[in-house]
């Protein structure tokens, strides 16, 4: 059996290559994996014109106890489908906000909560 980041990373992984692969985006879409520290960032590449495009789309960390959006520059809702991959909601933490705004949290995880992401 693979371990917990092993099983989040493919996870990640995956959603990140059905997002680029179904992505309306005209510019090119890069996925940019740091398999060491656990990064995993969807970032979007090209020229509008004579200005050019060059930020994450998506940036996902995973840590031994969960996965965390750090960025999400998109209308996914990267949490419901990181969910429907079968990652445990309470897992899941929205590292672009604060702690008290984020949706899944149980009572056993009161305290992990309160650490930063």
């Amino acid at each position: 059996m693979e371990n917990r980041v092993d099983f989040f990373a493919q996870c990640v992984k995956h959603l990140l290559a059905e997002y680029t692969a179904n992505s309306q985006i005209g510019d090119e879409i890069v996925l940019v994996f740091d398999e060491q520290r656990h990064h995993y960032i969807a970032l979007n590449m090209g020229w509008h014109g004579e200005r050019r495009v060059h930020y994450p789309l998506i940036h996902i960390e995973v840590t031994e106890e969960r996965v965390v959006i750090q960025a999400n520059n998109t209308e996914e809702l990267l949490d419901e489908e990181l969910v429907a991959l079968g990652v445990p909601k309470h897992k899941i933490r929205l590292g672009f906000l604060p702690s008290y705004t984020w949706p899944y949290r149980e009572e056993s995880d009161e305290e992990a909560i309160l650490e930063p992401a």
